[in-house]
């Protein structure tokens, strides 16, 4: 699979190319994969068709492998570009489950891990109207609102309870 690079001859880049306004596609379009080691996941790729965008590091132990094929990719922080969460599965107990937090970086144009979203969570969902997610505690019993300011999540209504 060739490596997108930050600018290829036709002037494509990745700035565009994880913003769907501009490029032209939608998040799910695109895709992730994993390299593995041993048990767990050393290496998420994302990948738009046979392109290669970007090459994530991860933590050798920290998702088991098998979680990414259940990533969901959209853009969770409402700036436009496309991110992902991965939820492990394995990890479900108590009506939860750990969610690992994905966002594209502007400046490295690079995914970072980002860790201001709580990690074991019942479910989120998008409030695209108010620009902001909606993180379910475990049980589902209680529910928080987080927005994106800053380079950060911050809580903005509500109270979570893992």
């Amino acid at each position: 699979a060739r490596k997108l690079q930050l600018s290829d001859n036709k002037g494509f880049s990745l700035r565009k190319a994880f913003n769907p306004k501009i490029a032209g596609f939608r998040c799910d379009s695109l895709h992730v994969e994993s390299l593995l080691n041993i048990n767990a996941i050393e290496k998420i790729i994302v990948k738009l068709g046979i392109l290669t965008l970007d090459t994530v590091s991860i933590t050798v132990g920290k998702i088991p492998i098998g979680a990414e094929k259940d990533a969901v990719i959209t853009d969770y922080n409402f700036d436009g570009f496309c991110e992902f969460v991965v939820p492990d599965k394995n990890s479900a107990a108590r009506g939860g489950m750990d969610y690992y937090y994905f966002l594209f970086d502007t400046i490295s144009m690079h995914f970072v891990e980002i860790e201001s979203l709580p990690k074991f969570i019942g479910n989120f969902k998008l409030d695209v109207k108010n620009q902001r997610v909606k993180i379910y505690c475990p049980d589902e019993a209680c529910f928080a609102y987080y927005k994106y300011e800053n380079k950060s999540f911050k809580l903005v209504q509500g109270e979570f309870k893992p």
